[in-house]
């Protein structure tokens, strides 16, 4: 069983626990009950995969977040945009170019989860405006499926590797040297992450339907 495959599996087993509620840390993080959509999505990810699979395809780097992206001023003083570390390069859907923007931004505390709907429209606004300069006029609801599946299978059950650990109260102290914060702070930044990728999991069930992108 490969790492990502135990941690799904943990994360799973842990929001199934009878006992789950009883952890008030836990409990007090999230603005709602997630369980069922955190299951609906595990369920659900090969046809996701499968979506995406069948959208329009596009090179990427694929992992194009903040600390392997810089801005640079060339000779004529205009800003260009440099990024690091191609070694998750290679084709991909529409879309899935920016899922680890917006999320690592969240996870990683780069961006308050409060706001994520505002890092959302900005990211996801401004790689239209990119595609459109590059001359793709296809449905920006494409690009807009691409986005939100890839947020929801990268992040909606891998992300949740942070639920254990905030569990475990023998893991508590390091994770607040590590991360320099207080564990509530954590605890709210990451289920609040989470909260708002599973709501475009939501998006991408629903957009899958409208543009019928057949398995």
């Amino acid at each position: 069983m490969s790492y990502y495959e135990t941690s799904n599996r943990e994360a799973l087993e842990l929001l199934q626990d009878e006992h789950f509620s009883e952890r008030s840390l836990l409990r007090s993080a999230f603005p709602r009950q997630i369980t069922d959509e955190v299951l609906h999505l595990w369920e659900s990810h090969e046809s996701l995969l499968r979506t995406l699979d069948r959208l329009p395809q596009t090179f990427c780097h694929l992992d194009a977040y903040r600390p392997n992206l810089f801005l640079h001023r060339d000779a004529q003083g205009s800003n260009q945009t440099v990024a690091v570390d191609w070694a998750f390069m290679g084709i991909a859907s529409v879309g899935e170019e920016i899922a680890n923007l917006l999320a690592a931004s969240l996870i990683w505390l780069e961006y308050d989860a409060t706001e994520a709907r505002n890092l959302d429209d900005v990211i996801f606004n401004n790689y239209l405006n990119g595609l459109r300069d590059a001359g793709w006029q296809d449905d920006p609801r494409l690009a807009r499926l691409g986005y939100t599946a890839a947020c929801a299978l990268r992040w909606g059950v891998v992300g949740l590797w942070w639920l254990r650990s905030l569990g475990d109260s023998g893991k508590q102290a390091e994770l607040e040297t590590h991360w320099n914060r207080p564990l509530g702070e954590l605890a709210s930044q990451w289920a609040r992450t989470t909260t708002y990728i599973l709501s475009l999991a939501q998006e991408a069930y629903q957009l899958r339907e409208e543009l019928d992108v057949k398995e």
